[in-house]
């Protein structure tokens, strides 16, 4: 089992969550790097999470989030999901079997 932070576990639950997204711009000119789906990334008091670009960087390198590109409207963006193993993953947290970093 990876060992991750609470940002971490706290980023691959909410991006399981229903609805979440996260897009990353991979079209190289003035939106290039700009993010999709963030908005929604906000505590329960509607207080929003800073986001570090290492968090994705390590869930990719465990396996737990992939990427696809797509194309919406033309624009080159990378789409993140879960994994199986980060679903599996996921469902251990839930009930206690993997430690919080």
């Amino acid at each position: 089992m990876p060992k991750l932070t609470k940002e971490q576990n706290r980023f691959l639950i909410w991006l399981s969550l229903n609805g979440n997204h996260f897009e990353i711009c991979r079209e190289v000119g003035n939106s290039y790097r700009k993010t999709n789906g963030l908005d929604r990334y906000v505590s329960k008091h509607g207080q929003r999470y800073k986001f570090d670009m290492r968090t994705l960087t390590k869930l990719v390198k465990e396996g737990l989030v992939t990427s696809e590109i797509v194309f919406p409207f033309g624009i080159k963006y990378e789409h993140y999901f879960l994994t199986e193993q980060g679903a599996n993953y996921l469902s251990k947290l839930r009930f206690g079997a993997c430690s919080n970093g």
